[in-house]
């Protein structure tokens, strides 16, 4: 696999992502963001919604789907074929760690220690 990139995808996209994450929901996996949280953020308007989400895509295929949830969390999904993918897992926690400012932007995350 190529190496994953993220991006904050347009409002105009936010259906064909939706139809993506709506996609990998299962009975019985893992269930941390899903299509019905895209809904409820929405009631801000798509523009805001968009703004709030991060892609991870290897050439075209959507392989993560992440949320800003506030100003510390990061709700997301994985395709379920990528989620023992260890250079998927490597990129979203090297986009995610907060001197890179990728995913939360300067400033605004304080690293937890669970």
């Amino acid at each position: 696999m190529s190496t994953a990139q993220m991006a904050v995808p347009t409002a105009a996209e936010l259906p064909s992502i939706g139809a993506v994450l709506d996609s990998w929901q299962t009975d019985d996996g893992p269930l941390h963001l899903h299509t019905g949280d895209l809904g409820w953020y929405s009631l801000r308007d798509s523009e805001a919604t968009a703004q709030a989400m991060r892609i991870w895509r290897c050439d075209d295929k959507v392989l993560a789907i992440g949320l800003l949830d506030g100003e510390h969390l990061l709700r997301l999904a994985v395709d379920p074929d990528f989620s023992h993918d260890d250079s998927l897992a490597q990129q979203i926690e090297s986009d995610i760690d907060p001197s890179d400012n990728a995913v939360f932007g300067k400033g605004s995350v304080k690293p937890r220690v669970s």
